[in-house]
């Protein structure tokens, strides 16, 4: 979702964030950038908060939004991984039980190639 936005950055002191976050929280905003930009176009444009949150929300990404982004672009990795790992794992445990088998094979082997030697 590309847009051609400027980041602005803004300095709350706690009273203001609390303020912030309750407006968010009353409002419905899904974030407080959303929030922010809400207070921001009603006061300089008059549009009413309820009437842009939706338009907002389709336009402005929230953490939770990026977070879902990163997800599913790493999903398909992961479970490439986790399948990788699942066939290490077994052929780990093949290696094992040849070895295992191969010994076996060895300790019955090497009385009668003693006897034959001998």
């Amino acid at each position: 979702m590309a847009t051609n936005k400027t980041t602005v950055s803004i300095y709350a002191d706690e009273s203001l964030l609390k303020a912030l976050n309750e407006f968010k929280d009353d409002c419905h905003h899904k974030s407080l950038n959303v929030a922010i930009v809400a207070i921001l176009r009603e006061k300089l444009f008059g549009e009413a908060s309820g009437n842009i949150q939706s338009a907002l929300q389709n336009q402005v990404s929230s953490t939770l939004d990026i977070e879902s982004i990163v997800n599913d672009a790493i999903a398909p990795i992961l479970t490439r991984l986790q399948a990788l790992e699942n066939t290490r794992s077994v052929e780990a445990a093949e290696t094992e039980n040849f070895t295992k088998a191969l010994m076996q094979k060895a300790k019955a082997l090497a009385p009668l190639k003693l006897q034959k030697a001998a």
